[in-house]
């Protein structure tokens, strides 16, 4: 996910911040602690954060949760929209893509 707003000090906090979350989720699935990422990113998600949001869809996917990661990715692609993001409209499109040929 990409993340593009602010001011420098604000944009390299961001980006800091989104690789922890993206370290942590990585971590997570990897070593298929489902329920902690769960329990880690549904907060974040439910408030919005669309980076947050994306990590759970990727987590449910890994989960072989299809129905709550195909959920998840339509609110992110939703937002992606509104603001108009192709990045993040393209990369939640491969993973909405992932879920239905599952």
């Amino acid at each position: 996910m990409s993340s593009s707003h602010g001011n420098k000090g604000e944009k390299n906090k961001d980006k800091e911040n989104l690789d922890n979350l993206m370290f942590l989720s990585n971590a997570y699935i990897a070593q298929k602690k489902y329920a902690e990422l769960e329990k880690l990113f549904l907060p974040l998600a439910q408030k919005g954060m669309m980076q947050a949001q994306y990590l759970l869809a990727l987590g449910y996917y890994h989960a072989g949760n299809p129905k709550e990661a195909e959920r998840w990715a339509k609110k992110v692609l939703e937002t992606a929209k509104k603001d108009n993001d192709a990045d993040n409209i393209k990369i939640v499109n491969h993973l909405l893509d992932e879920i239905k040929n599952k």
